[in-house]
């Protein structure tokens, strides 16, 4: 006969011999259930990456020697100090590479690692370096490491309980240490579930102990950690990443190539080396917003690296370029920019265009935008730029203050002027450019305006004025040719354009105007001569739109679709605005 069971018995009775298999291997929880996150975690869990990142290898008290946050050293190691060896045991010894280096003056100080040495990363994985090159080479690749939780160690041997879902067993694992913690979790399978056997002992920062008692206190014990960890900000982030090389560096004259052989590196710790031969120099540096961006940099006070020690204002920032800028007490402006690859050492050349810069008077013969040449703006403006830096335009009635400034871009130069552009009729602003140095003689100094793609504004300077005279007939056959409408008008800044609207003018050959209204037409006579080296635009109309005339308009400049006039008081600034545009 057959026998038909209870399952709700069957249940129980497996669960009853499930207890007596394990109950000796834990006391007081003697079944892990997987599904309770209270007490549990898996290789995916927030406690079980905070535990990781908490075990993994301090790497950031080294790098006055190793010179990144990626490694640390595994001593003993050797390192030359200003030709004394010293054998370090332990991070405690670095205050004897301290007192060597201050005991001298004048001599420039060198740490020189006696190789080969070995590195440990994060994960307690090492690597043997044989010369500065394979180590500059894992300083270069050092990126995105993690940051090391200094906040708590903890009192070991800490038991974990295991149940491995796939074998239906349960297992116990005692851990003594940080790195035997950290390869337990890093390598757990997908499959374990893990239970802590609280309560754990803590250690504090502050040497103070803790007790914790679940999941959930430690957590939020290692959170606290996280986020009270000095987060680098982008630009530390980025500055700190890599090797930089020096691509230009500017002081009077253009000096790159005193640094060509150097190689430097710049840790999140605020310590800097410099790297040339088999040597090194360690410095420091800060980067800061007080309330724009700076960056202080300091090698000692031997040459050459000490010319660097200056609080820096920060131009630009990113993964390839760190472009630095100063002004002198003497207000010079010096510049200093790193890259990625090492410099070719073009300082001859650019040097020859500063000599050429900074001797002897300037005219602008072209300035040239949108295909609209307007030359004639800078007519009578004598432009100097001194070697500090700074520049003047004199017209001989103002003298405008500015400043310029050259870096190398590849193999081109880049040279921003910066003009003071107040005051009315000041056409210095149009001046305030990125410009590419496309030719540069003792004679003659020709630019295109920097940026992507095909540039569309041109300056030359040479050393005699435009003394061209301008042709009216060219301006002539521009304005008889179809219709034009103010686009504005303003008479001592004030805008009267309203009084044109709706009128299109023709301007005759015979020197007769016409402008027809939607009510009304009104006749004028105009002429285009030339004053000196200005055209001149004279318009007589009758009433009622006869406001702009019975005055001498000097062009400022003209196009096959625009000309502006202008009327200038007696300090040279412009008064009275009057632009045509055609239909």
């Amino acid at each position: 006969m057959k026998k038909i069971y209870n399952i709700s018995f069957l249940w129980t009775m497996v669960l009853l011999v499930f207890l007596a298999l394990f109950s000796c291997q834990r006391e007081e929880q003697e079944i892990i259930d997987e599904t309770d996150e209270e007490d549990t975690i898996t290789a995916n869990s927030v406690l079980t990456n905070l535990l990781v990142q908490n075990a993994a290898a301090e790497n950031g008290q080294d790098n006055s020697i190793d010179g990144n946050s990626c490694t640390s050293i595994v001593y003993p190691i050797t390192v030359i100090v200003n030709g004394t060896e010293v054998t370090l045991t332990s991070e405690n010894d670095f205050p004897i590479v301290g007192n060597i280096l201050n005991q001298s003056s004048t001599n420039t100080d060198t740490v020189e690692i006696i190789f080969p040495i070995t590195l440990q990363f994060s994960d307690y994985s090492t690597i043997t370096v044989s010369n500065q090159s394979e180590l500059l080479n894992i300083i270069d690749d050092c990126a995105d490491f993690p940051q090391d939780l200094l906040c708590l160690d903890f009192v070991y041997p800490i038991t974990f309980f295991v149940y491995d879902a796939n074998l239906e067993e349960t297992t116990d694992v005692s851990i003594t240490s940080d790195i035997e913690l950290y390869q337990f979790l890093s390598n757990l399978d997908e499959d374990l579930v893990l239970s802590i056997s609280f309560p754990l002992e803590i250690v504090l920062q502050d040497g103070g102990a803790q007790t914790v008692n679940s999941n959930t206190e430690l957590t939020s014990l290692l959170q606290s950690c996280v986020d009270n960890l000095p987060v680098p900000s982008e630009i530390v982030q980025t500055i700190s990443t890599g090797v930089w090389y020096v691509n230009y560096y500017f002081d009077d004259f253009e000096d790159t190539e005193t640094y060509q052989e150097y190689q430097f590196s710049f840790a999140t710790d605020s310590t800097a080396h410099a790297y040339i031969g088999n040597s090194f120099i360690i410095g420091s540096w800060e980067y800061s917003i007080s309330p724009t961006p700076e960056c202080e940099l300091n090698f000692g006070s031997d040459d050459p690296l000490n010319e660097f020690n200056e609080d820096w204002n920060v131009l630009q920032v990113n993964d390839q370029v760190i472009s630095l800028q100063d002004e002198s007490s003497d207000d010079s402006i010096d510049s200093l920019v790193f890259g990625r690859e090492p410099s070719e050492g073009n300082n001859a050349t650019l040097n020859e265009f500063i000599q050429n810069l900074t001797t002897d008077i300037w005219f602008v013969t072209l300035f040239e935008e949108d295909g609209d040449d307007e030359t004639s703006n800078y007519n009578g403006y004598e432009f100097t730029f001194e070697t500090d830096n700074s520049a003047l335009a004199d017209n001989g009635v103002n003298q405008i203050q500015g400043s310029w400034t050259v870096v190398p871009q590849g193999d081109d130069f880049i040279v921003e002027f910066d003009f003071d552009s107040s005051g009315s009729g000041n056409p210095l602003g149009d001046l305030d450019d990125y410009w590419l140095v496309l030719n540069s003689s003792m004679e003659i100094i020709e630019f295109a305006e920097a940026g992507s793609g095909s540039p569309d504004t041109f300056l030359t300077l040479e050393r005699e004025p435009n003394n061209s005279t301008p042709d009216p007939q060219e301006l002539r056959n521009i304005l008889e040719t179809g219709t034009w409408y103010v686009d504005t008008f303003l008479d001592a800044g004030e805008n009267e354009t309203a009084v044109f609207y709706g009128f299109n003018f023709t301007f005759n050959s015979n020197g007769t105007v016409t402008a027809i209204g939607t009510s009304e037409t009104v006749n004028g006579i105009w002429s285009v001569s030339v004053l000196g080296d200005i055209l001149v635009f004279e318009l007589d109309m009758d009433s009622p739109i006869n406001d702009a005339d019975d005055d001498d308009y000097e062009t400022l400049s003209f196009s096959a679709t625009e000309v502006t006039f202008v009327i200038r008081d007696s300090s040279n600034n412009i008064e009275d605005t009057l632009i045509f545009k055609q239909n």
